[in-house]
């Protein structure tokens, strides 16, 4: 029987109202669920998120990052992207909408801090561990407490809070390497490659045939590695094996599943072959990475 090339994900515009006195906005203590993704959104204005509790994975466009309490989260505008707690768990977080140009004093500062184009594209993290990232992360969850208080001096340090997190952003973005390009939104490769990003993204713990992931792209098993390693920098194996890898260390830092159970949930075949995958991603056995990251 002929197989259907599946269609990429659907992207749905979610419009934010902002204020015109303080176009900033907070949804605090959000419970994301464990649905699977099935479509993207965006909004024309810049997000900010804060993961109080829980983990699992963001889509972001055509990369999938895993998150964990702690981390923080930047997403341009009209970048399309949705999350989801890891199976059988639910995460919390706080959501930030806003208008940077907007919110900022007029020539109080430099127009190049203000152009959240710096957030595009597919070398931009998006997802800010607390481990490697610890003033941005900082910064989005004391942001978060600011805008629940009404404390003299709020605008204040509301924009204070908001010009930090874009800077910190920013060297980390576009603007660490002298401009670079702006604007780009989607990588080239995304809509050759989307099929098989979301096939992966939604379906990691399946077992997934190369020459499948493929037929979903319109492109022979040859044409896809190339396309797949020019865009991706890697091979799509590498890259699904990556991804389990790390949604096995967001469950082991997260939930109280042996190991064994781990294995299973997020498509490794036996515990031996994680300790495998795992000791040559993270350079350590799940246990003793467990073991390290529940002692800090």
């Amino acid at each position: 029987m002929k197989q259907k090339r599946s269609l990429p994900l659907q992207i749905e515009f979610f419009p934010i109202p902002l204020e015109a006195r303080e176009p900033i906005h907070l949804h605090a203590r959000d419970e994301l669920s464990d649905r699977p993704i099935t479509f993207l959104h965006f909004h024309r204005c810049l997000e900010l998120g804060f993961c109080h509790s829980g983990h699992g994975i963001f889509m972001i466009s055509d990369k999938v990052r895993t998150f964990e309490a702690g981390d923080a989260v930047v997403i341009a505008p009209g970048e399309p992207h949705l999350a989801r707690s890891a199976p059988g768990t639910r995460s919390r977080w706080s959501w930030i909408y806003l208008d940077p140009a907007r919110l900022a004093a007029p020539g109080s500062v430099d127009p190049l801090w203000l152009d959240t184009a710096a957030f595009h594209g597919p070398d931009f993290p998006d997802v800010f561990s607390a481990l490697r990232h610890p003033e941005l992360a900082c910064a989005v969850d004391r942001l978060v407490t600011e805008l629940s208080s009404r404390s003299p001096g709020r605008s204040v340090l509301l924009r204070a809070l908001v010009l930090e997190i874009l800077v910190r952003a920013g060297r980390l973005g576009s603007h660490s390497r002298g401009g670079g390009k702006r604007g780009l939104g989607l990588p080239p490769d995304y809509a050759r490659l989307a099929p098989a990003l979301q096939k992966m993204a939604c379906d990691y713990a399946e077992p997934l045939r190369m020459s499948a992931l493929a037929k979903r792209c319109g492109l022979s098993e040859p044409q896809f590695r190339r396309v797949f390693r020019a865009g991706m920098g890697c091979s799509p194996l590498a890259y699904l094996h990556d991804l389990r890898v790390r949604m096995a260390a967001a469950l082991l830092r997260g939930t109280t599943q042996s190991v064994l159970e781990i294995s299973l949930e997020t498509g490794f075949e036996s515990v031996s072959s994680l300790h495998r995958a795992f000791r040559a991603r993270l350079g350590t056995s799940p246990r003793v990475w467990r073991r390290k990251t529940d002692e800090r």
